[in-house]
């Protein structure tokens, strides 16, 4: 039976989990529901279809934690201006070669993955440098000891420097969400004026930011944070 628009999904899952399935046209017809963001398709397709590459990568990359929402970021983007998913890594997928669209979807979860946890790691690793800092201290210019801090002053004395070559936007970065410890919603006000998303043709900056969702605002505001505490690593690694 030939797989077309009007198969139901039930009879795609029976053809899909044949491993020994003669040609593509299911995987095909899946890849072009979840374009379209037919619901039970992309339920299935980031749900049962996806349980075993999800499996692997929390075992082998994520060491323990669970990839699936970020797995779905990459699948899904990019997010359009009216918040629906475009898809375009799985609107890529041609079948080539006789390629499975498991065998696609997890070639390119793994790779864009990896990237996302060498990322994280990196921050972790910045975060733990500056949390080794006396932050009051560095953002009132104080002199601190050893013996009241128990931190070496030669290295209070270059994170200063290093924090007064950022620009204005790093420093309030690093004052609200290091030094201070807001969250990230309750300081977006102050940094969306740093914000510069796509926007469509007519569409202003302001407009895109109004219709961003919670999720989209906490990671407008990590990306300013990453930035401001990778900047103030590298100007703190060339001082002499």
């Amino acid at each position: 039976m030939s797989i077309t628009a009007d198969t139901p999904l039930s009879l795609i899952k029976q053809t899909l989990s044949d491993k020994h399935r003669e040609g593509r046209e299911a995987d095909l017809e899946l890849a072009r529901r979840v374009t379209c963001n037919k619901t039970s398709s992309v339920n299935y397709y980031i749900g049962e279809f996806s349980d075993g590459i999800v499996s692997y990568i929390k075992k082998a990359i994520y060491h323990g934690k669970d990839p699936r929402s970020d797995m779905y970021l990459v699948l899904s983007a990019p997010i359009k201006n009216s918040g629906v998913p475009g898809w375009h890594r799985v609107s890529l997928y041609q079948a080539y070669k006789g390629c499975s669209l498991q065998t696609y979807t997890r070639n390119i979860s793994i790779r864009e993955l990896i990237k996302i946890e060498k990322k994280e790691q990196s921050n972790n690793n910045a975060t733990e440098f500056l949390d080794y800092m006396d932050y009051e201290s560095l953002l009132r210019l104080e002199i601190a000891t050893e013996e009241e801090y128990d931190v070496d002053e030669s290295k209070m004395r270059k994170v200063r420097q290093a924090y007064s070559m950022l620009k204005e936007r790093d420093k309030l970065a690093i004052q609200l969400l290091v030094i201070e410890k807001h969250t990230a919603l309750d300081v977006f006000d102050q940094l969306a004026v740093f914000m510069h998303p796509k926007t469509a043709v007519g569409q202003s900056r302001e407009e895109v930011i109004k219709k961003w969702n919670d999720k989209q605002k906490q990671d407008a505001v990590a990306l300013i944070k990453g930035r401001a505490i990778s900047k103030l690593v590298r100007f703190y690694s060339v001082i002499q």
